[in-house]
């Protein structure tokens, strides 16, 4: 509800969060929401076909969508070999890491397509 209204409005939204407490010790502690622990990107016992992995390609896509707005580019896609390489990256700096990475690629294409 908005400030001083009485109707529900709905909004679509997604949470990004980052912290340095060590969640598995939060939720044996019953500090934190098991069900909201998601694997890091890193994590090599995630399933390649899991959901989280799934997210990958889209989240990529719409990053490289995102930042070529920003930076003014006309490019439309990712090549094959790169999407290739964003999912065999282990990705040690989790999703910032994956950003960054789209980001630079998006500022220094020099092509269109």
């Amino acid at each position: 509800m908005r400030l001083g209204s009485t109707e529900t409005q709905k909004a679509e939204v997604r949470i990004l969060a980052a912290t340095n407490v060590d969640l598995k010790q939060m939720v044996t502690a019953g500090r934190f929401r098991e069900d909201l622990l998601l694997p890091a990107l890193r994590d090599p016992d995630r399933p390649a076909g899991s959901c989280a992995n799934a997210r990958r390609p889209a989240s990529s896509r719409s990053s490289f969508r995102f930042y070529a707005a920003e930076n003014g580019k006309n490019v439309r896609s990712i090549e094959p070999e790169a999407m290739k390489a964003l999912f065999q990256h282990q990705w040690p700096g989790n999703v910032r890491e994956l950003e960054n990475a789209i980001e630079r690629s998006v500022v220094l294409c020099s092509g269109s397509g």
